[in-house]
């Protein structure tokens, strides 16, 4: 996952929240997207940045982390990855061939059951040793047994809608990656045959045939593991590593905005908004109409009370964006906390025609059903709440809560 650090969400002039908006990679799907290096794309031109990237760099500002983050170590098998593929693998491989082989010992039922879990982003050796991981966990952990088996590989962006969630004072929104392996293999639950790729994906396969994908580069899936771990560590107020992993996300992938707009949202927080406006006008040069970017510095310069400059922006983030994400959530917590709950419950839908799966808003009308005396329909969004969770401490908080309401 990718997180894009603080925005303010200002829908028909009315203030809700101020928070941070970040980008991340969270979702793993067995078919085509992300790959690991074989036939990468060459990186976009980008412009030099005046005095280099170290130019950005606040080193002296942020404590030293216990141990730095380390790209060479992304991809690393570990002692018991290197057992499981010597003993568990080799012999699958060996009947099903290389390709098929490595597929069926990772993710068929038989073997790892490897599970989605969007908690964190790991490693290769963290998402083996936890059995599960985010989109972007899994790529990297797949990537990096199917090159210990001399397997070239791809990595993909897959282009979908961004979907967003909550993490405390960050607003993140979510892209999706993959990986391909080889041609063609057809008929099996998880696996799919997209420009003559094996790719490995857990979307389904018509949702992916209608995406657009674009290869990737190795530095690029660094740079967005990066990323990510730094939008996590804001996420739980750890700002010292998040500066840490947001400084090598840009180091590694200096083509890929996220990062800096990450480290634009921990300068804010430490108080450093010269550095974070720099950063965030940096990044906007490279991509003018990018709403997080926009919506960041938007609220730096009302913070700062820079009415005159801050307005322009605004005005144009607008037409971008004429419905900030989770506005009408933010609207329905509202309406919640006031007694409207019939209000709540046309605002939670509203939100849900836009972004159908997020249980948050399915969880805000299980509250307003519930508080309205509809047992019923308040069991029927909790159970979609606990389903469409992305990790499995969400879906135990759900399930919980389902458990406590009255049978009917």
């Amino acid at each position: 996952m990718l997180l894009d650090p603080i925005r303010s969400a200002l829908p028909m002039n009315l203030r809700l929240t101020t928070r941070a908006f970040v980008a991340s990679y969270g979702w793993l799907l067995l078919t085509a997207a992300v790959s690991v290096l074989a036939a990468c794309a060459s990186s976009p031109a980008v412009s030099p940045i005046q005095g280099g990237t170290a130019s950005l760099f606040l080193d002296r500002q942020f404590r030293a982390p216990e141990q730095r983050p380390d790209p060479t170590k992304v991809f690393e098998l570990s002692a018991d990855m290197q057992r499981y593929l010597d003993e568990d693998m080799a012999p699958v491989v060996t009947r099903r061939g290389i390709r098929q082989g490595l597929i069926d010992a990772l993710y068929s039922g038989d073997h790892l059951r490897l599970e989605y879990d969007a908690t964190y982003t790991r490693d290769a050796k963290e998402a083996y040793a936890a059995r599960s991981g985010n989109c972007l966990s899994l790529v990297i952990m797949t990537a990096a047994f199917a090159r210990a088996l001399g397997l070239e590989t791809t990595f993909n962006r897959v282009s979908i809608d961004e979907q967003w969630r909550l993490s405390g004072k960050l607003m993140m929104a979510a892209g999706h990656v993959n990986l391909s392996l080889s041609r063609r293999r057809l008929g099996e639950r998880l696996i799919y045959d997209i420009n003559n790729r094996l790719t490995i994906d857990f979307l389904p396969p018509a949702e992916l045939e209608r995406q657009r994908s674009e290869p990737i580069t190795e530095a690029t899936i660094v740079g967005m593991y990066m990323n990510n771990r730094a939008a996590e560590n804001l996420a739980d107020e750890r700002i010292d590593d998040a500066y840490w992993f947001a400084r090598e996300a840009i180091v590694q992938a200096p083509a890929e905005v996220a990062g800096y707009n990450t480290l634009a949202v921990v300068y804010m927080r430490r108080g450093q908004d010269q550095a974070a406006e720099r950063v965030l006008r940096l990044a906007l040069q490279r991509e003018p109409d990018n709403t997080r970017l926009l919506g960041n510095l938007v609220q730096l310069l009302e913070q700062q009370g820079r009415e005159a400059e801050r307005r322009p922006l605004a005005q144009r983030l607008q037409k971008l964006e004429p419905v900030p994400p989770y506005r009408d959530f933010h609207l329905g917590q509202a309406a919640l906390r006031e007694g409207r709950f019939g209000q709540a419950l046309t605002l939670f839908t509203q939100e849900l025609a836009r972004s159908p799966e997020q249980p948050d808003a399915h969880f805000g009308l299980a509250r307003a059903y519930l508080a309205l005396g509809q047992v019923r329909e308040a069991r029927k969004h909790l159970q979609f709440a606990r389903e469409l969770s992305t990790s499995r401490g969400e879906a135990a908080l759900y399930a919980a809560k389902l458990g406590r309401l009255p049978v009917q």
